[in-house]
């Protein structure tokens, strides 16, 4: 969580970055709520496997766009 923040902020001026924590908390905390309710509702719907199955395809997903993101700033920063 620690270097998450800090990589979130360190292109931030500095007057604004408590206010970008701030928010980068709120969408985090937001995660932690509707995550668990979302998979809740597979669940129930659906059975445990496609829960599983659904927060596999949302962990990929953020796999994936980590990825794209780290391979983006690199290419950025050589050119």
């Amino acid at each position: 969580m620690t270097v998450l923040l800090s990589l979130y902020t360190r292109e931030i001026e500095d007057i604004r970055r408590s206010a970008a924590m701030g928010f980068f908390q709120a969408i985090y905390g937001m995660g932690m709520f509707i995550g668990p309710v979302a998979v809740g509702f597979f669940y129930d719907g659906f059975g445990v496997m496609w829960g599983f199955m659904f927060a596999s395809l949302i962990a990929v997903t953020g796999l994936a766009g980590s990825l794209l993101f780290i391979r983006n700033e690199s290419l950025v920063k050589e050119t």
